[in-house]
């Protein structure tokens, strides 16, 4: 049910458009409007569907409450190889009155056709006060939240928002098929949760150490301390062994000697395992051994793809 084919088709777009002159325009817009219909389908004949895309266009600036149209629009972008931009105006027939006309039926069988050609972005930004791109092209004004229809791929995502110098750009992978698409959320900037940041301007924070450094060092003072206290006093008994023999057994003398110093050895490493303990209490993570975490995903359970940035947004639209 091509138009340019079909003579009918013709005339029966012609009279669809006469009754749905909307109250709103004036009789010159719509007799303007009808004339460059006209010319459209003038074109459509002559297989220029370039020129016959841009009078239909023209027409319904026009008068914009005539699905046919739109129809007609579809069907040009269809013709010169246009598949997202071809669904994206069949839905938008079906939309605005086409349902009830008797092309509802090709335009359902037209989508089945170019599915496998188109990818679907649904971009939502609730906020005010951002326009909202794709690959350059303007999708609209926020607040937004609509269906929009790509070619499969990579596409350059873009949200421009009022005060804001430089814009932010963000991929999305849009692949092939309607259902489910791609699902893009911009927010503002202001509502972003900024990390604290130290008082003299200092980078990124710390990183957080694992626990089992510091029980080494509890650990380490632990056992030298032990090892401090019993060196110490085996060398105060060795010593006491030499002075009640009257001084006479010098071995005794150096061996209590050779005791303490081991045993003052020993008590300055447990002071040191102490204080290095007491620095890596403050740089510990010992959240990690309570396992906390997210419970994983259940597998095979079926949600739309997401992509979440900030500040950036989306995609086309007429």
């Amino acid at each position: 049910m091509i138009i340019h084919r079909h003579p009918c088709v013709v005339l029966l777009a012609v009279a669809l458009l006469l009754p749905a002159r909307a109250p709103a325009q004036t009789p010159e817009q719509v007799a303007e409007a009808e004339r460059l219909f006209h010319e459209g389908l003038d074109a459509v004949r002559a297989n220029d569907f370039r020129q016959a895309l841009e009078l239909f266009r023209q027409s319904r600036h026009l008068n914009p409450s005539v699905p046919i149209v739109t129809f007609n629009i579809a069907l040009c972008h269809r013709k010169l190889g246009n598949a997202p931009d071809a669904v994206q105006e069949l839905f938008r027939f079906l939309a605005e009155g086409g349902a009830e006309l008797p092309q509802r039926d090709r335009a359902q069988e037209l989508i089945t056709e170019l599915s496998p050609s188109v990818g679907a972005v649904r971009i939502r930004v609730p906020d005010v006060g951002a326009t909202v791109l794709i690959d350059g092209e303007a999708v609209g004004p926020s607040p937004l939240d609509e269906v929009v229809y790509v070619a499969p791929g990579t596409h350059r995502v873009e949200v421009r928002w009022a005060g804001l110098p430089d814009p932010d750009f963000r991929q999305a992978d849009v692949p092939a098929g309607l259902d489910p698409p791609v699902v893009v959320t911009c927010t503002r900037p202001e509502d972003l949760v900024e990390p604290p940041v130290e008082p003299d301007g200092g980078g990124e924070p710390a990183e957080m150490l694992p626990s089992w450094p510091f029980w080494t060092m509890v650990g380490a003072t632990g056992g030298f301390g032990l090892v401090a206290v019993l060196t110490l006093t085996f060398g105060d008994l060795t010593y006491q062994d030499y002075v009640d023999g009257g001084r006479t057994d010098q071995d005794l003398a150096d061996k209590g000697e050779a005791l303490d110093l081991s045993g003052y050895v020993f008590l300055g490493l447990t002071g040191a395992a102490l204080v290095a303990g007491t620095v890596l209490f403050f740089f510990t993570d010992f959240s990690a051994e309570a396992g906390g975490g997210e419970a994983p995903a259940e597998a095979g359970e079926d949600s739309p793809v997401e992509v979440s940035f900030l500040p950036g947004s989306l995609v086309l639209r007429w």
